[in-house]
């Protein structure tokens, strides 16, 4: 990203997300000089999907209200969220990031809400809070070989055709550049807003086989897949009015559980019985 702001690397290479080619600014959005296709901003953020597509953008501000606001009815609800039962052994992609220097050209596709690195461009498929562009992740509105690093974490269960996002990260990626995937092995389902697939190891290592693989396995022990399994069963046993407050209450007595796989995850048979697995690859240069 050399010494330019995120706001100003989109604008030097914000491309159509259906003919790749980079497009202009107007008075009201962006536009591709190639296909004509208008794209508006909302928020400051650039809506870079096609025209059918936007009719399902919510914009989500109560979702962004949630966790920017402070009022006491908003402590209660969260009080209410279960906490997380995955610990990352693996380190996620902050280990990813801490080997690039300061200024790569990094995206994550499907950020949510969080902001890995103050270089890091955020893409999502709505207006969520500290997003940078509105996209989808088989459509990416850059040219290709535009990245040093490409980031998807717990996305690729939540979309349709998870190859479709593959091969469209691989494209961005520039030729020696970096791509860092994980996805779900044994997980409870967690539509978001839908959930469709899991991967065994030998699962995401066949998907993302386009990419030299550099290092691949356990995101999420066995301890956690427990832990997630024993949440989602014991509610099973009870009326329906009382699913919810049993779930709480079982997430708050196994969550301590999960750190167990400290000690257990990177054994060598962990994988079998995961909950999250990592594939950490770079893109082939050609000869």
């Amino acid at each position: 990203m050399a010494n330019f702001t995120r706001h100003e690397f989109i604008q030097r290479h914000l491309a159509c997300p259906a003919c790749h080619m980079l497009v202009t600014r107007t008075d009201n959005g962006y536009q591709c000089p190639n296909c004509g296709t208008a794209f508006e901003i909302k928020e400051d953020i650039p809506v870079m999907v096609m025209p059918l597509q936007r009719k399902s953008l919510k914009g989500l501000e109560q979702k962004k209200a949630v966790f920017k606001s402070r009022t006491l009815q908003n402590k209660i609800r969260q009080m209410w969220v279960p906490p997380s039962p995955s610990l990352n052994v693996a380190g996620g992609a902050g280990r990813v990031i801490q080997a690039m220097p300061q200024g790569a050209a990094i995206l994550e596709v499907g950020s949510g809400i969080r902001r890995l690195r103050e270089d890091v461009i955020n893409l999502e498929v709505d207006l969520f809070a500290n997003v940078d562009i509105v996209a989808t992740g088989d459509e990416i509105p850059f040219p290709d070989s535009t990245f040093d690093l490409v980031i998807s974490q717990a996305v690729l269960e939540h979309v349709q055709e998870p190859q479709l996002v593959v091969v469209d990260m691989l494209r961005v990626l520039k030729p020696g550049g970096q791509i860092y995937v994980e996805i779900p092995f044994l997980q409870g389902y967690h539509a978001d807003p839908n959930d469709y697939q899991r991967y065994t190891l030998r699962g995401i290592e066949h998907l993302l086989r386009a990419a030299d693989k550099i290092d691949s396995g356990v995101a999420v022990g066995p301890s956690s897949a427990l832990v997630w399994i024993i949440r989602e069963y014991v509610p099973l046993w009870f009326p329906q009015f009382l699913r919810a407050p049993v779930r709480l209450l079982t997430a708050w007595i196994t969550t301590p559980f999960k750190y167990l796989d400290w000690l257990i995850a990177r054994r060598p048979d962990a994988h079998r019985i995961a909950s999250g697995l990592y594939y950490w690859g770079r893109k082939p240069v050609a000869p």
